[in-house]
């Protein structure tokens, strides 16, 4: 699962985002769910995300006023051609 790969990115941005200071005390489903919707907010997962999308598009270069707004639900995040990629919803 991606937050496997990304725990420490999550970790500093549960604690700016959402005051919680140890994601472990979190439930699975109550982790998951605020996972999914920090790359909302302008922390290091949205910047990992939209380093990855230059990547794609081989775009090294970004203008900074330029914002992306995406949907949280899971269809608009899977539809997404960065978040996509990022989000991994599992088997069930």
């Amino acid at each position: 699962m991606w937050v496997l790969d990304h725990l420490a990115d999550l970790e500093a941005d549960f604690l700016v985002f959402y005051r919680i200071d140890d994601i472990g005390e979190l439930t699975g489903p109550r982790f998951l769910s605020l996972a999914i919707r920090v790359f909302a907010y302008q922390g290091v997962m949205a910047a990992r995300a939209m380093a990855q999308q230059e990547t794609a598009s081989g775009s090294s270069r970004r203008n900074e006023s330029e914002v992306r707004h995406v949907d949280s639900s899971r269809e608009a995040i899977s539809a997404d051609p960065a978040l996509g990629q990022l989000v991994s919803w599992g088997s069930g």
